[in-house]
């Protein structure tokens, strides 16, 4: 049950990924701070479950440790693509898809933060060990 719901909230965050990366332009891409809000609820629920017990709470600090991680390598691989974006869009002939390159770039950043929310919000509120994510330069 608990590493369901911890699944569950890093489905939502890895969501926000392809919806900011891969916005049309023509449909607004879903707002990921709103994504981060649920995610939150979900787990406030989740935390008075495992507060319950010792045995509890030592579990869900590694499954919350998982999702930390699995957090980190989703941040990882924005940054990933936004080196690309940058890279093919300062070509000295670059394609015309860069048009859209501000907007992708700007979805992006706020998917970053999205996540990074999420990940001090995890932190704050589950005793984990991993560490906290480096925050990333541009």
């Amino acid at each position: 049950m608990l590493k369901k719901a911890f699944i569950v909230v890093a489905a939502v965050a890895a969501m926000a990924l392809p919806a900011a990366a891969l916005g049309d332009g023509g449909t607004p891409a879903p707002d990921p701070g709103a994504k981060v809000a649920a995610a939150q609820a979900k787990l406030e629920a989740l935390k008075a479950k495992c507060d319950s017990s010792p045995k509890a709470s030592a579990r869900c600090a590694k499954v919350a440790a998982g999702v930390l991680d699995r957090l980190n390598k989703i941040s990882a691989r924005i940054d990933t693509l936004e080196g690309k974006i940058n890279t093919a869009c300062s070509a000295a002939t670059p394609p015309a898809k860069c048009s859209q390159a501000p907007a992708v770039l700007q979805k992006l950043d706020a998917a970053k933060q999205a996540i990074a929310q999420l990940e001090s919000w995890i932190q704050a509120n589950f005793s984990t060990s991993a560490p906290a994510a480096a925050p990333a330069t541009q």
